[in-house]
């Protein structure tokens, strides 16, 4: 089996990242976390967890690194549940947390899922099925 320690490695690493996400996801519901920092061309970056929510936004003025976290208002919350505005200084993309979530849970999975032509299992299948219809019951 070629590259297995690699193919580990990989999906130890996304699963982690999953795992990160979805601790950040339940804490975005008592807590909004903010993330700023610089990008390109002298330009400043925002991250925003609230809500169940990610938002990203990038402004045309310098700053620096800074992380905050503050409790939760009433009435904070956005009015879309997934988009992007743009305008002349700023660009805004906002999506719900689920979608990474979903997108780093596929690439963990992804280097054993070019496996499966050729080493199938009948009771792994079964189990993954079975973990997915507790998923939504909790347990």
């Amino acid at each position: 089996m070629t590259y297995r320690k690699l193919r580990i490695a990989w999906s130890v690493a996304w699963g982690v990242a999953c795992l990160l996400l979805v601790a950040l996801w339940v804490r975005s519901y008592s807590r909004q976390d903010r993330l700023e920092g610089p990008w390109f061309n002298s330009s400043l970056f925002h991250v925003w967890s609230v809500r169940g929510e990610l938002i990203y936004r990038s402004d045309a003025q310098p700053g620096r690194w800074e992380f905050s976290t503050i409790p939760l208002e009433e009435g904070n919350k956005w009015s879309s549940y997934l988009g992007w505005r743009a305008d002349a200084i700023s660009r805004l993309v906002y999506f719900p947390h689920h979608l990474p979530v979903v997108l780093f849970a596929t690439l963990a999975f992804l280097p054993w899922l070019l496996l499966l032509p050729t080493r199938f299992s009948y009771v792994g299948a079964c189990q993954v099925a079975i973990g997915f219809t507790c998923l939504p019951f909790g347990g």
